[in-house]
Protein backbone atom coordinates (compact mmCIF):
# COMPACT_ATOMS: atom_id res chain seq x y z
CA UNK A 1 0.00 0.00 0.00
CA UNK A 2 1.29 3.44 -0.91
CA UNK A 3 2.12 5.28 2.30
CA UNK A 4 0.38 8.38 0.98
CA UNK A 5 -2.89 6.42 0.92
CA UNK A 6 -2.81 5.71 4.66
CA UNK A 7 -5.47 7.84 6.39
CA UNK A 8 -3.88 10.66 8.44
CA UNK A 9 -5.87 9.53 11.48
CA UNK A 10 -4.07 6.16 11.45
CA UNK A 11 -0.70 7.84 10.96
CA UNK A 12 -1.37 10.14 13.93
CA UNK A 13 -2.24 7.10 16.02
CA UNK A 14 1.07 5.45 15.07
CA UNK A 15 3.03 8.64 15.70
CA UNK A 16 1.44 9.07 19.13
CA UNK A 17 3.70 6.22 20.28
CA UNK A 18 6.82 7.96 18.95
CA UNK A 19 8.78 10.02 21.55
CA UNK A 20 8.04 13.71 21.07
CA UNK A 21 11.72 14.56 20.48
CA UNK A 22 11.74 12.15 17.52
CA UNK A 23 8.64 13.51 15.82
CA UNK A 24 10.49 16.25 13.94
CA UNK A 25 12.77 13.77 12.19
CA UNK A 26 9.86 11.39 11.58
CA UNK A 27 7.95 14.16 9.86
CA UNK A 28 10.63 14.45 7.15
CA UNK A 29 9.92 10.96 5.75
CA UNK A 30 7.18 12.10 3.39
CA UNK A 31 4.53 14.76 3.14
CA UNK A 32 1.77 12.55 4.56
CA UNK A 33 3.79 11.60 7.63
CA UNK A 34 4.98 15.17 8.02
CA UNK A 35 1.43 16.49 7.94
CA UNK A 36 0.34 14.07 10.65
CA UNK A 37 3.41 14.70 12.82
CA UNK A 38 3.08 18.46 12.47
CA UNK A 39 -0.37 18.38 14.04
CA UNK A 40 1.00 16.40 16.99
CA UNK A 41 4.05 18.63 17.44
CA UNK A 42 1.96 21.77 17.84
CA UNK A 43 -1.13 20.29 19.48
CA UNK A 44 0.07 21.84 22.75
CA UNK A 45 1.93 25.15 22.90
CA UNK A 46 3.70 26.84 25.83
CA UNK A 47 4.35 30.59 25.84
CA UNK A 48 6.63 31.37 28.78
CA UNK A 49 8.62 34.47 29.61
CA UNK A 50 8.95 35.35 33.31
CA UNK A 51 11.59 36.97 35.47
CA UNK A 52 11.11 34.40 38.23
CA UNK A 53 12.80 31.64 36.25
CA UNK A 54 10.13 29.06 37.06
CA UNK A 55 6.49 28.72 37.90
CA UNK A 56 4.42 26.09 39.64
CA UNK A 57 0.68 25.69 40.11
CA UNK A 58 -1.77 22.77 40.12
CA UNK A 59 -1.95 23.08 36.32
CA UNK A 60 1.56 24.20 35.46
CA UNK A 61 5.07 23.17 36.35
CA UNK A 62 7.98 24.44 34.30
CA UNK A 63 11.51 25.61 35.03
CA UNK A 64 12.40 27.36 31.78
CA UNK A 65 12.14 31.15 32.30
CA UNK A 66 11.85 31.89 28.60
CA UNK A 67 10.52 29.87 25.67
CA UNK A 68 10.80 32.95 23.40
CA UNK A 69 7.02 33.25 22.98
CA UNK A 70 7.26 36.29 20.72
CA UNK A 71 8.89 34.15 18.01
CA UNK A 72 5.97 31.71 17.88
CA UNK A 73 3.42 34.53 18.07
CA UNK A 74 4.95 36.45 15.15
CA UNK A 75 5.28 33.24 13.14
CA UNK A 76 1.56 32.59 13.55
CA UNK A 77 0.67 36.15 12.56
CA UNK A 78 2.72 35.80 9.36
CA UNK A 79 0.94 32.58 8.32
CA UNK A 80 -1.10 32.57 5.12
CA UNK A 81 -3.49 30.14 3.47
CA UNK A 82 -0.60 29.01 1.26
CA UNK A 83 0.89 27.26 4.30
CA UNK A 84 -1.90 24.68 4.01
CA UNK A 85 -1.66 21.88 6.58
CA UNK A 86 1.53 23.37 8.02
CA UNK A 87 -0.21 26.25 9.79
CA UNK A 88 0.68 26.23 13.46
CA UNK A 89 -2.48 28.18 14.24
CA UNK A 90 -4.67 25.34 12.97
CA UNK A 91 -2.80 22.71 15.04
CA UNK A 92 -2.87 24.26 18.53
CA UNK A 93 -5.58 22.81 20.76
CA UNK A 94 -4.06 23.44 24.19
CA UNK A 95 -2.30 26.72 25.01
CA UNK A 96 -0.48 27.53 28.25
CA UNK A 97 0.65 31.12 28.84
CA UNK A 98 2.89 32.62 31.55
CA UNK A 99 4.22 35.71 29.82
CA UNK A 100 5.00 39.12 31.30
CA UNK A 101 3.44 41.24 28.56
CA UNK A 102 2.96 44.97 28.15
CA UNK A 103 -0.08 46.49 26.42
CA UNK A 104 1.39 46.18 22.92
CA UNK A 105 2.52 42.60 23.46
CA UNK A 106 -0.85 41.52 24.79
CA UNK A 107 -2.56 42.96 21.70
CA UNK A 108 -0.17 41.05 19.44
CA UNK A 109 -0.69 37.93 21.54
CA UNK A 110 -4.46 38.28 21.23
CA UNK A 111 -4.23 38.66 17.45
CA UNK A 112 -2.19 35.46 17.19
CA UNK A 113 -4.47 33.41 19.44
CA UNK A 114 -7.54 34.56 17.51
CA UNK A 115 -6.12 32.62 14.56
CA UNK A 116 -6.17 29.38 16.57
CA UNK A 117 -9.63 28.30 15.45
CA UNK A 118 -9.17 24.79 16.90
CA UNK A 119 -8.09 25.99 20.36
CA UNK A 120 -9.99 24.07 23.05
CA UNK A 121 -8.06 24.71 26.27
CA UNK A 122 -6.45 27.95 27.49
CA UNK A 123 -4.38 28.03 30.72
CA UNK A 124 -3.23 31.58 31.48
CA UNK A 125 -1.11 32.82 34.40
CA UNK A 126 -2.27 36.43 34.44
CA UNK A 127 -0.63 37.00 37.83
CA UNK A 128 2.67 37.71 36.02
CA UNK A 129 1.00 40.58 34.15
CA UNK A 130 1.00 43.84 36.11
CA UNK A 131 -1.57 46.55 35.35
CA UNK A 132 -2.39 45.23 31.88
CA UNK A 133 -5.94 44.75 30.62
CA UNK A 134 -5.75 41.00 30.14
CA UNK A 135 -9.49 40.55 30.71
CA UNK A 136 -10.39 42.38 27.47
CA UNK A 137 -8.28 39.88 25.54
CA UNK A 138 -9.80 36.95 27.45
CA UNK A 139 -13.35 38.02 26.64
CA UNK A 140 -12.48 38.51 22.98
CA UNK A 141 -10.98 35.02 22.77
CA UNK A 142 -14.02 33.46 24.46
CA UNK A 143 -16.31 35.24 22.00
CA UNK A 144 -14.41 34.57 18.79
CA UNK A 145 -12.91 31.09 19.22
CA UNK A 146 -15.67 28.59 18.41
CA UNK A 147 -14.05 25.53 20.01
CA UNK A 148 -12.70 27.13 23.21
CA UNK A 149 -14.37 25.22 26.03
CA UNK A 150 -11.86 25.29 28.91
CA UNK A 151 -10.24 28.31 30.59
CA UNK A 152 -7.89 28.12 33.58
CA UNK A 153 -6.75 31.40 35.15
CA UNK A 154 -4.14 32.10 37.83
CA UNK A 155 -4.92 35.53 39.26
CA UNK A 156 -2.63 37.67 41.42
CA UNK A 157 -3.26 40.49 43.88
CA UNK A 158 -3.23 43.22 41.23
CA UNK A 159 -5.72 41.38 39.01
CA UNK A 160 -8.41 40.74 41.61
CA UNK A 161 -10.36 43.96 41.19
CA UNK A 162 -11.24 43.71 37.51
CA UNK A 163 -13.81 46.13 36.05
CA UNK A 164 -17.30 45.20 34.94
CA UNK A 165 -17.14 42.95 31.90
CA UNK A 166 -19.47 41.48 29.32
CA UNK A 167 -20.03 38.24 31.17
CA UNK A 168 -22.02 36.80 28.28
CA UNK A 169 -18.70 36.09 26.56
CA UNK A 170 -18.06 33.17 28.93
CA UNK A 171 -21.36 31.46 28.24
CA UNK A 172 -19.80 28.93 25.84
CA UNK A 173 -17.27 27.57 28.37
CA UNK A 174 -17.65 24.03 29.70
CA UNK A 175 -14.76 24.21 32.20
CA UNK A 176 -13.55 27.13 34.34
CA UNK A 177 -10.73 27.09 36.89
CA UNK A 178 -9.64 30.12 38.92
CA UNK A 179 -6.52 30.08 41.08
CA UNK A 180 -5.31 32.83 43.42
CA UNK A 181 -1.56 33.45 43.51
CA UNK A 182 -0.11 35.48 46.43
CA UNK A 183 2.81 37.58 45.26
CA UNK A 184 3.60 39.82 48.22
CA UNK A 185 4.08 39.25 51.93
CA UNK A 186 1.26 41.68 52.73
CA UNK A 187 -1.22 39.93 50.45
CA UNK A 188 -4.73 39.72 51.87
CA UNK A 189 -7.44 37.53 50.39
CA UNK A 190 -10.37 39.85 49.85
CA UNK A 191 -12.14 38.48 46.80
CA UNK A 192 -14.14 41.29 45.17
CA UNK A 193 -17.57 40.79 43.70
CA UNK A 194 -16.16 41.15 40.17
CA UNK A 195 -14.42 37.77 40.50
CA UNK A 196 -17.68 36.20 41.66
CA UNK A 197 -19.43 37.78 38.68
CA UNK A 198 -16.77 36.38 36.35
CA UNK A 199 -17.50 32.87 37.65
CA UNK A 200 -21.26 33.36 37.50
CA UNK A 201 -20.94 34.55 33.90
CA UNK A 202 -19.82 31.05 32.87
CA UNK A 203 -23.36 29.75 33.32
CA UNK A 204 -22.98 26.64 31.17
CA UNK A 205 -19.85 25.17 32.76
CA UNK A 206 -19.82 21.49 33.61
CA UNK A 207 -16.66 21.74 35.76
CA UNK A 208 -15.55 24.47 38.19
CA UNK A 209 -12.28 24.61 40.15
CA UNK A 210 -11.17 27.13 42.81
CA UNK A 211 -7.80 27.01 44.54
CA UNK A 212 -5.19 29.09 46.35
CA UNK A 213 -1.86 28.23 47.87
CA UNK A 214 0.68 29.87 50.13
CA UNK A 215 3.64 31.46 48.40
CA UNK A 216 6.99 29.64 48.48
CA UNK A 217 8.70 32.98 49.02
CA UNK A 218 6.26 34.20 51.65
CA UNK A 219 4.87 31.06 53.31
CA UNK A 220 2.85 33.11 55.79
CA UNK A 221 1.37 35.39 53.14
CA UNK A 222 -2.12 33.92 53.39
CA UNK A 223 -4.03 34.46 56.58
CA UNK A 224 -5.55 31.40 58.22
CA UNK A 225 -9.01 32.39 57.00
CA UNK A 226 -8.69 32.58 53.24
CA UNK A 227 -12.37 33.40 52.87
CA UNK A 228 -13.34 30.31 50.87
CA UNK A 229 -16.54 30.01 52.88
CA UNK A 230 -17.43 33.58 51.91
CA UNK A 231 -16.81 32.74 48.25
CA UNK A 232 -18.92 29.60 48.44
CA UNK A 233 -21.70 31.41 50.31
CA UNK A 234 -21.93 33.99 47.52
CA UNK A 235 -21.78 31.34 44.80
CA UNK A 236 -24.45 29.27 46.57
CA UNK A 237 -27.00 31.93 45.64
CA UNK A 238 -26.60 30.99 41.98
CA UNK A 239 -27.35 27.83 40.04
CA UNK A 240 -25.18 26.35 37.30
CA UNK A 241 -27.63 24.09 35.42
CA UNK A 242 -24.96 21.85 33.84
CA UNK A 243 -22.37 21.72 36.64
CA UNK A 244 -21.51 18.09 37.42
CA UNK A 245 -17.99 18.45 38.91
CA UNK A 246 -16.68 20.97 41.45
CA UNK A 247 -13.13 21.08 42.84
CA UNK A 248 -11.94 23.28 45.69
CA UNK A 249 -8.46 23.64 47.17
CA UNK A 250 -5.72 23.30 48.08
CA UNK A 251 -5.83 26.30 50.37
CA UNK A 252 -3.61 27.44 53.23
CA UNK A 253 -6.21 26.02 55.61
CA UNK A 254 -7.95 22.72 54.99
CA UNK A 255 -11.27 22.33 53.21
CA UNK A 256 -12.54 19.37 55.19
CA UNK A 257 -15.31 16.83 54.89
CA UNK A 258 -17.07 18.85 57.56
CA UNK A 259 -17.88 21.60 55.05
CA UNK A 260 -19.77 19.28 52.69
CA UNK A 261 -22.01 17.79 55.41
CA UNK A 262 -22.62 20.83 57.64
CA UNK A 263 -25.47 23.15 56.50
CA UNK A 264 -23.79 26.16 58.13
CA UNK A 265 -21.04 26.13 55.45
CA UNK A 266 -21.33 27.78 52.05
CA UNK A 267 -19.94 24.67 50.33
CA UNK A 268 -22.86 22.58 51.60
CA UNK A 269 -25.40 25.16 50.38
CA UNK A 270 -23.62 25.47 47.03
CA UNK A 271 -23.66 21.70 46.50
CA UNK A 272 -27.35 21.47 47.41
CA UNK A 273 -28.23 24.15 44.85
CA UNK A 274 -26.51 22.44 41.88
CA UNK A 275 -29.03 19.92 40.56
CA UNK A 276 -26.63 18.09 38.22
CA UNK A 277 -23.63 17.98 40.59
CA UNK A 278 -22.23 14.46 40.91
CA UNK A 279 -18.69 14.96 42.14
CA UNK A 280 -17.06 17.32 44.63
CA UNK A 281 -13.28 17.24 45.02
CA UNK A 282 -11.58 18.75 48.06
CA UNK A 283 -7.80 19.06 48.15
CA UNK A 284 -5.67 19.74 51.22
CA UNK A 285 -1.93 20.12 51.68
CA UNK A 286 -0.38 16.82 52.75
CA UNK A 287 -0.35 16.46 56.52
CA UNK A 288 -2.69 19.40 57.09
CA UNK A 289 -5.74 17.39 58.14
CA UNK A 290 -6.97 18.27 61.60
CA UNK A 291 -9.15 16.24 63.92
CA UNK A 292 -12.77 17.37 64.34
CA UNK A 293 -15.97 15.95 65.73
CA UNK A 294 -19.14 15.35 63.74
CA UNK A 295 -22.17 16.23 65.82
CA UNK A 296 -25.65 14.87 65.25
CA UNK A 297 -26.50 17.99 63.23
CA UNK A 298 -23.84 17.17 60.65
CA UNK A 299 -25.35 13.98 59.28
CA UNK A 300 -27.58 15.20 56.47
CA UNK A 301 -26.16 14.01 53.17
CA UNK A 302 -26.03 15.76 49.82
CA UNK A 303 -28.38 13.64 47.65
CA UNK A 304 -26.50 13.80 44.36
CA UNK A 305 -23.02 12.78 45.59
CA UNK A 306 -22.22 9.15 44.70
CA UNK A 307 -18.42 8.97 44.83
CA UNK A 308 -15.95 9.39 47.69
CA UNK A 309 -12.17 9.35 47.58
CA UNK A 310 -10.08 10.04 50.65
CA UNK A 311 -7.66 8.90 53.31
CA UNK A 312 -8.26 6.36 56.05
CA UNK A 313 -8.74 9.31 58.41
CA UNK A 314 -11.63 10.62 56.34
CA UNK A 315 -13.19 7.20 55.74
CA UNK A 316 -13.39 6.77 59.51
CA UNK A 317 -15.41 9.99 59.67
CA UNK A 318 -17.46 8.98 56.63
CA UNK A 319 -18.70 5.81 58.33
CA UNK A 320 -20.61 8.02 60.78
CA UNK A 321 -22.54 9.85 58.06
CA UNK A 322 -25.73 8.99 56.17
CA UNK A 323 -23.75 9.88 53.05
CA UNK A 324 -21.99 6.51 53.11
CA UNK A 325 -25.24 4.63 52.38
CA UNK A 326 -25.75 6.34 49.01
CA UNK A 327 -22.18 5.96 47.71
CA UNK A 328 -21.57 3.85 44.62
CA UNK A 329 -17.78 4.25 44.43
CA UNK A 330 -15.38 4.37 47.39
CA UNK A 331 -11.62 4.76 46.95
CA UNK A 332 -9.36 4.75 49.97
CA UNK A 333 -5.99 6.49 49.50
CA UNK A 334 -3.21 5.46 51.87
CA UNK A 335 0.21 7.14 51.72
CA UNK A 336 3.03 5.71 53.83
CA UNK A 337 5.11 8.62 55.10
CA UNK A 338 7.67 9.53 57.71
CA UNK A 339 6.56 11.12 60.96
CA UNK A 340 8.22 14.37 59.90
CA UNK A 341 5.68 14.77 57.11
CA UNK A 342 2.91 15.03 59.66
CA UNK A 343 1.09 11.87 58.58
CA UNK A 344 0.68 8.92 60.89
CA UNK A 345 1.63 5.59 59.35
CA UNK A 346 -0.93 3.90 61.56
CA UNK A 347 -4.06 5.34 59.95
CA UNK A 348 -4.72 2.20 57.93
CA UNK A 349 -4.45 0.23 61.17
CA UNK A 350 -6.74 2.74 62.88
CA UNK A 351 -9.37 2.32 60.15
CA UNK A 352 -9.15 -1.46 60.43
CA UNK A 353 -9.71 -1.18 64.18
CA UNK A 354 -12.75 1.06 63.63
CA UNK A 355 -14.20 -1.35 61.08
CA UNK A 356 -13.72 -4.32 63.40
CA UNK A 357 -15.54 -2.46 66.17
CA UNK A 358 -18.40 -1.32 63.92
CA UNK A 359 -21.36 -3.67 63.79
CA UNK A 360 -23.53 -3.92 60.70
CA UNK A 361 -21.70 -1.83 58.10
CA UNK A 362 -24.24 -1.13 55.34
CA UNK A 363 -23.20 -0.03 51.86
CA UNK A 364 -26.38 -0.85 49.89
CA UNK A 365 -25.44 1.09 46.73
CA UNK A 366 -21.71 0.33 46.62
CA UNK A 367 -20.52 -0.99 43.23
CA UNK A 368 -16.75 -0.38 43.43
CA UNK A 369 -14.19 -0.50 46.25
CA UNK A 370 -10.55 0.46 45.70
CA UNK A 371 -7.57 0.92 47.98
CA UNK A 372 -4.61 2.86 46.51
CA UNK A 373 -1.29 2.70 48.38
CA UNK A 374 1.84 4.76 47.79
CA UNK A 375 5.09 5.64 49.53
CA UNK A 376 7.82 3.60 51.25
CA UNK A 377 6.77 0.25 52.65
CA UNK A 378 3.66 -0.15 50.55
CA UNK A 379 4.60 -3.67 49.55
CA UNK A 380 5.16 -5.07 53.05
CA UNK A 381 3.11 -8.07 54.08
CA UNK A 382 1.56 -6.14 57.00
CA UNK A 383 0.24 -3.40 54.72
CA UNK A 384 -1.12 -5.82 52.15
CA UNK A 385 -2.82 -7.83 54.89
CA UNK A 386 -4.36 -4.67 56.37
CA UNK A 387 -5.57 -3.56 52.94
CA UNK A 388 -7.20 -6.93 52.25
CA UNK A 389 -8.85 -6.97 55.68
CA UNK A 390 -10.17 -3.40 55.27
CA UNK A 391 -11.66 -4.15 51.86
CA UNK A 392 -12.99 -7.49 53.08
CA UNK A 393 -14.96 -5.89 55.91
CA UNK A 394 -16.29 -3.12 53.65
CA UNK A 395 -17.22 -5.62 50.93
CA UNK A 396 -19.21 -7.70 53.40
CA UNK A 397 -21.70 -4.83 53.67
CA UNK A 398 -21.95 -4.18 49.91
CA UNK A 399 -24.42 -6.62 48.28
CA UNK A 400 -24.19 -4.88 44.86
CA UNK A 401 -20.38 -4.84 44.72
CA UNK A 402 -18.95 -5.45 41.23
CA UNK A 403 -15.33 -4.29 41.53
CA UNK A 404 -12.66 -4.77 44.20
CA UNK A 405 -9.14 -3.35 43.63
CA UNK A 406 -5.89 -3.01 45.59
CA UNK A 407 -3.40 -0.72 43.85
CA UNK A 408 0.19 -0.02 44.87
CA UNK A 409 0.75 2.74 42.30
CA UNK A 410 0.52 6.44 43.12
CA UNK A 411 -3.14 7.53 43.11
CA UNK A 412 -4.09 9.64 40.07
CA UNK A 413 -4.79 13.36 40.29
CA UNK A 414 -6.75 15.62 37.97
CA UNK A 415 -3.93 18.14 38.10
CA UNK A 416 -1.99 18.24 34.84
CA UNK A 417 1.28 18.40 36.81
CA UNK A 418 1.80 18.95 40.52
CA UNK A 419 4.98 20.45 41.84
CA UNK A 420 7.00 18.19 44.18
CA UNK A 421 6.96 21.08 46.64
CA UNK A 422 3.17 20.94 46.76
CA UNK A 423 2.34 17.29 47.36
CA UNK A 424 -1.38 16.90 47.86
CA UNK A 425 -3.85 14.36 49.11
CA UNK A 426 -7.31 14.38 47.60
CA UNK A 427 -10.85 13.62 48.64
CA UNK A 428 -13.63 13.18 46.13
CA UNK A 429 -17.18 13.26 47.42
Amino acid sequence: MNINLIPPKIIRTVLSFVPRESLASSSLVCKTWRTAAYALLYESALLVSTTNGSYSSPWLNFSSPNSHPEELVHRIIRETNDDGPFQISSCVRRLTVAWEMNEQQIQTFGSAVLRMKNLENLSWVVSVIDNTRWYDTLLLLCKKLPKLRSVKLVIGEHELDIPDMDMGALIGLRELAVGFDPQEETFEWEIPNSIIQLIIGAQNIESLTLWAQASDVYPSAISYNFGEDDIMSRLSLHSFPHLCRFSIGPFHSEVSLKQIVNPTFGLWRFARNQKQLREVVCYGNEGSMLGWDITSGHTESVPMIHRFKGSAFEVCALLRLNLVRQLEILELVHAESSASAGISDSRLSDLLEVLRNTHGIELPCMRSLKLSMSGPGIGTSNNVERAINVLGILASGAPKLQELIVSTSRPPTPYIQASPAHNTTQSVY
